[in-house]
């Protein structure tokens, strides 16, 4: 291989290994919005968040374990549909430039599928948010819980768990091409350093 040749096939793997990386890796955040909320007050709480990514995005509340009050526990750990969410009622909306995209609360879903050993959360809505956009969410809490916020409640937006694990794997796929794409090219290099030593030696 002529060394212009193997510059150029060098210099195009080479970009295309970090083009890939670029575009799967982990260059996102998946939780676009972590900000306190009040489970006190029944006053509308607004809050902006720009979304890296498109996909299905979870509306939680999220506090801390030990911090919360035994007897509300129950609110953050039991399924949706059995009647309790009703005593902690928050109401939410995402919306665009004053366009609604999508309403919900606290009744229509359950506990977070997301586990900390430090926090407990509760699922509110879900919602499909563009990738490159940016949002505003809308929380009223109707039936407001001061002893709550001893647990420093936090609303959280985050990627829906099919929809981090489909990044993920696109994550590690990008890494591996990048990984594979230096050693071709370590490869190559070997290749054209040994053809290089075996070059018959011209004597004068």
């Amino acid at each position: 291989m002529k060394p212009l040749l193997a510059i150029l096939v060098t210099l195009a793997l080479l970009s295309a290994g970090a083009f890939m990386y670029g575009s799967l890796g982990p260059w996102y955040d998946p939780s676009p919005l972590q900000a306190p909320v009040s489970l006190s007050t029944s006053e509308p709480q607004e809050y902006e968040l720009s979304v890296d990514r498109s996909g299905q995005y979870l509306v939680e509340l999220e506090l801390l374990r030990t911090a919360l009050p035994e007897a509300s526990s129950g609110l953050f750990l039991e399924a949706p549909g059995n009647g309790k969410g009703a005593d902690l009622l928050v109401r939410w909306s995402i919306g665009q430039q004053s366009v609604l995209i999508s309403e919900g609360s606290s009744l229509e879903h359950g506990h977070s599928p997301f586990r900390g050993s430090k926090t407990v959360g509760l699922t509110i809505g879900r919602v499909p948010l563009q990738g490159g956009e940016t949002y505003t969410l809308n929380l009223t809490v109707e039936t407001p819980r001061p002893a709550l916020d001893q647990a420093e409640p936090n609303v959280v937006v985050r990627l829906h768990p099919a929809d981090l694990e489909y990044l993920v794997v696109l994550e590690i796929g990008g890494f591996m091409g990048l990984v594979a794409t230096i050693v071709l090219l370590g490869m190559l290099g070997l290749v054209h350093l040994r053809r290089r030593r075996n070059r018959p030696v011209a004597h004068v």
